[in-house]
């Protein structure tokens, strides 16, 4: 699985702004019927430094594909059946850029995920998400992001950078949450919600799993 989008953004972040840490964030509000609403963005608290300072450290070409991504998504993701109210977020003074959709089924998030990874769901790719009435699946992508960073680990300038980039899974449930496959995952106490963090560097040194099962 390859995004040419998100690793010009991360390559971009991680080489100029080492001192904050970087949150890659999947969101999901997951509805009865299978339908809900995702937020995929990146939120990094000195990403705001990037307008101030791009004229000195990122060149027009690299800042300009980083500001146009969230534009790039969404035009992708309107041409998928099932996905709407789609909306790029490019708020780079409060340090987020993203997308937000809504979707209608299961089967039209598995076509946006891959969207966003810039591919075509194909009949014979795995569905990422699994989704029924009372079970929550998510497929365990550790494998390909640990290749990906593997491969292009010699495009970051040290490898203490992958300590301050964290994926964050983060899904919202209507029905009360009754069990939690993933032990590293955890219930938030105000709300009916499960969370789930991990460094990059944890993902290329350690057994994790990124993958989950919630019944509820």
């Amino acid at each position: 699985m390859r995004n040419k989008q998100f690793i010009i953004i991360l390559i971009g972040f991680l080489s100029f702004f080492s001192t904050s840490c970087i949150d890659i964030v999947e969101e999901l509000w997951i509805k009865d019927k299978n339908g809900g609403q995702a937020f995929f963005r990146i939120e990094a608290n000195a990403l705001g430094g990037l307008i101030n300072f791009a004229g000195n450290y990122i060149d027009n070409e690299m800042f300009n594909k980083i500001v146009a991504s969230p534009n790039f998504i969404a035009k992708n993701l309107s041409k998928i059946k099932g996905v709407s109210d789609i909306q790029a977020v490019n708020m780079l003074k409060s340090g987020t850029i993203g997308i937000k959709f809504k979707y209608k089924s299961t089967k039209a998030l598995n076509r946006a995920y891959y969207s966003i990874l810039n591919q075509k769901k194909r009949l014979y790719y795995p569905s990422i998400f699994k989704i029924n009435a009372n079970r929550f699946k998510k497929m365990d992508l550790t494998k390909y992001l640990r290749n990906y960073l593997t491969k292009n680990k010699d495009k970051f300038k040290s490898d203490e950078l992958l300590q301050l980039v964290n994926y964050k899974s983060i899904y919202h449930f209507e029905k009360e949450i009754e069990e939690i496959k993933n032990s590293a995952a955890i219930k938030f106490k105000s709300e009916n919600a499960v969370i789930q963090n991990c460094s990059a560097n944890d993902l290329l040194n350690t057994e994790i799993n990124l993958g989950n099962i919630i019944k509820y």
